[in-house]
């Protein structure tokens, strides 16, 4: 597994984020998409992100799905007690040992490319409360076999790309070079590829 390719936008001062460390056998990613309404939208996904960073790589031989919907109760409780940020969207996968589970809140997602038809990972995701409100409620997915491209994405790729659109945006090198879809690939925000 490797990271393919992120592409972030590039109108304004940006709140999104996206954090991919590698943990052989394991690589873990989230993106985060800090709420604009709430104030200090960028801080809370930033300190999503360094939270994901410190605190995913611990859990390294046990990668059960509710041990990261239980990570991310608890971000959402640090988020508050840090007083410093707002509110913010995650969602978090680990890849590892050909299977792909994880948590999310909010409206970010992640879908699986495999032969062109996409898998969209979350099952009963909660659009909110998000992370930073202390009454968040993580959803989690999988395990699910991986193979293919895996997306993770805020809710930009979904707003401004027709679903019939993504399997073609998303199986294309360099993704960010498709022709006329240059909204859509800006908000593209992380792609990682299986190279099996």
């Amino acid at each position: 597994m490797r990271l393919l390719h992120a592409v972030r936008g590039s109108h304004g001062p940006s709140e999104d984020r996206l954090v991919a460390v590698e943990q052989p056998p394991a690589l873990i990613a989230a993106v985060s998409d800090g709420a604009g309404s709430s104030g200090g939208g960028a801080m809370a996904a930033e300190f999503v992100v360094a939270f994901v960073r410190r605190e995913v790589p611990q859990l390294v031989s046990t990668w059960a799905t509710s041990q990261l919907v239980a990570l991310l109760g608890r971000l959402d409780l640090e988020l508050v007690r840090s007083r410093l940020a707002g509110e913010a969207t995650c969602i978090l996968v680990v890849l590892s040992c050909g299977v792909i589970c994880g948590a999310s809140v909010g409206d970010s997602q992640a879908w699986l490319f495999a032969d062109g038809e996409p898998l969209i990972l979350k099952s009963g995701q909660n659009r909110k409360p998000l992370l930073g409100s202390g009454r968040a409620a993580p959803v989690g997915f999988g395990a699910v076999p991986f193979a293919g491209r895996l997306v993770l994405a805020l809710d930009g790729l979904f707003n401004y790309c027709p679903p019939r659109r993504l399997p073609t945006l998303a199986t294309r090198k360099p993704i960010d070079a498709v022709p006329g879809e240059s909204k859509c690939s800006r908000a593209l925000l992380g792609p990682l590829a299986s190279s099996m």
